[in-house]
């Protein structure tokens, strides 16, 4: 729907932002093989890539990135992470000067801290 200005405008659901490369799940069941317990906010970013990882008891607050090369297997276990992670938020100044395709969408993605394994 239009805004006050009559420009479109775009609302982002609240919750956890998760990615699951191809390479780490096809299906719903590749991910309750490999994700057991655990906790995530709603503040949340996890993106996952690596066919052999597996998260068990996860805790994260923040933004988390599990990159797993070809062969390798990377079991992460009770692993609590607290960082300022990643936030969605308004195109500054009404986003005039934004590139189109964050105008198009009416917010950016600011990538404040976010830990990398």
């Amino acid at each position: 729907p239009p805004n006050d200005a009559g420009a479109p405008s775009s609302t982002c659901m609240p919750g956890p932002r998760v990615v699951f490369a191809p390479s780490f799940a096809v299906g719903v069941g590749d991910v309750f093989h490999k994700v057991r317990g655990g906790h995530i906010s709603a503040r949340s970013t996890l993106v996952v890539t690596g066919r052999d990882v597996e998260l068990h008891d996860l805790d994260l607050d923040g933004t988390l990135i599990v990159r797993a090369v070809p062969g390798a297997r990377v079991k992460i276990k009770g692993l609590k992470v607290r960082n300022r992670g990643w936030n969605i938020e308004p195109l500054k100044g009404g986003g005039s000067r934004a590139p189109e395709e964050l105008r198009v969408r009416g917010y950016q993605l600011v990538k404040y801290e976010q830990r990398v394994l």
